[in-house]
């Protein structure tokens, strides 16, 4: 049920915003003028969050968390390039390098793992091979839209002191952003769970409904909180310098996932 899990995930973080905006009214700063103005990029903004993240919760079925890693740890270099052309914004020499070297980094941390994947590969039944495959593209087509992300972000998010009585230069701020994200994506993606995963969703509900209930309010929670880190780590720095930061911990998740892929290998042989 990747999907659903997506949606859950929205339907939290716009729940949550929406509570914080009827708490603290002042917080909801968004300008309808600015919307009619800037409504084609937070279409495309909302649709590149539901998108990338169904289609990695998607991928997570057929492959594992290291290979997925491996696609997702290429990001940077798309990110820098979409900066580029949508932003306008122009990079020195050095920090392609730094980001060819980040990319390459990620896929070292990995590399004998996969290697050992590969040598198993003829022990693999055809259609596993092609879940597999078809498992690498969705997490390649969800890395391609998440790295466009932060670029869209920052093309919207103001900038400022929101806390020292300034007015910002526009009404997107995070949490603003975060909540409107949330929105859009449930728009696109709860009918598209109700349809496709409907049946599905029953039956785990009436085979597992405690233990489910429970992993999705705590998984909602956190990915509301991460979506709008996100957006307020995009506006304190910019979307090339966001990727660095998460590209680094992620070197770091891939690298924790092969090495306890090996030890539980270890323990059951």
């Amino acid at each position: 049920m990747p999907i659903f899990y997506t949606v859950c995930h929205t339907v939290m973080g716009f729940a949550l915003w929406s509570v914080t905006f009827l708490v603290v009214p002042k917080l909801f700063t968004l300008r309808w003028d600015e919307v009619r103005e800037k409504w084609g990029w937070i279409v495309v903004l909302s649709l590149c969050f539901s998108t990338s993240t169904a289609a990695m919760n998607a991928s997570l079925v057929d492959i594992d968390l290291t290979g997925s890693s491996v696609i997702q740890s290429l990001g940077p270099l798309i990110t820098i390039i979409g900066s580029c052309f949508i932003e306008g914004q122009r990079y020195q020499m050095w920090i392609w390098i730094a980001m060819g070297i980040q990319v390459l980094g990620a896929g070292v941390a990995v590399s004998d793992d996969l290697f050992e994947k590969s040598a198993n590969a003829s022990q693999q039944s055809a259609v596993s091979a092609q879940l597999a495959m078809v498992g690498y593209l969705l997490s390649l087509f969800s890395m391609v839209i998440k790295a466009f992300r932060p670029v869209l972000a920052a093309k919207l998010l103001a900038k400022g002191d929101l806390t020292g009585g300034v007015k910002p230069p526009t009404g997107f701020t995070p949490l603003v952003m975060a909540w409107m994200d949330a929105f859009g994506a449930i728009v696109v993606l709860l009918p598209t769970s109700i349809v496709l995963e409907g049946s599905t969703i029953i039956h785990h509900f009436n085979t597992h409904g405690s233990e489910l209930r429970l992993a999705l309010i705590a998984g909602s929670a956190m990915a509301a909180i991460y979506n709008l880190s996100v957006f307020a780590l995009v506006q304190a720095t910019d979307s090339v310098s966001y990727t660095v930061i998460a590209g680094s911990a992620k070197v770091l998740l891939i690298g924790g996932a092969a090495r306890s892929e090996e030890h539980t290998s270890e323990l059951q042989s």
